[in-house]
């Protein structure tokens, strides 16, 4: 599976997607998310072993299931492009979503054509997902978050 740490920092991948369609799948969710920044390797084809689990992800970060409001994930998602021409590690690997972004778009006015679930993004309404800790609690995704009384 191919998504070199340096590539998943700006674009989709599939490690990223393979990454995200786990957890979506594993905790039932509306959609998954993985940050690009905690995706560390590619992996070649074959046999899948926990060692390349490891090697993928390697930090063991904790992942809880959150109710998460549509305005909330367009914030986070945002917020995850807001750095993307420096390759911060924020880029937002999705399941179960679809979006755009526009980099040459002033921060915050980025993202366009969200989808869950190939249904446009309703700001009001609430969202099952899991969410990793180390998303939850970093800087902008955490200020949103608890605004929204999500965690």
């Amino acid at each position: 599976m191919y998504g070199d740490n340096h590539e998943t920092r700006f674009q989709e991948t599939n490690i990223g997607n393979f990454v995200a369609d786990s957890y979506r799948s594993f905790y039932n969710g509306d959609f998954g998310m993985m940050n690009s920044g905690g995706i560390r390797t590619s992996i070649p084809a074959g046999e899948f072993t926990l060692h390349d689990a490891y090697a993928i992800l390697p930090f063991q970060n904790k992942v809880i299931l959150a109710d998460v409001k549509g305005e909330t994930i367009k914030a986070a998602l945002e917020n995850r492009v807001s750095r993307v021409e420096s390759l911060g590690g924020g880029f937002m690997q999705v399941s179960g979503m679809t979006y755009s972004y526009n980099p040459a778009k002033p921060v915050g006015s980025r993202v366009e054509n969200i989808l869950v679930n190939n249904e446009p993004i309703d700001m009001q309404k609430t969202y099952n997902s899991h969410v990793k800790l180390r998303i939850q609690w970093r800087g902008r995704i955490h200020h949103v978050q608890r605004q929204s009384n999500t965690c």
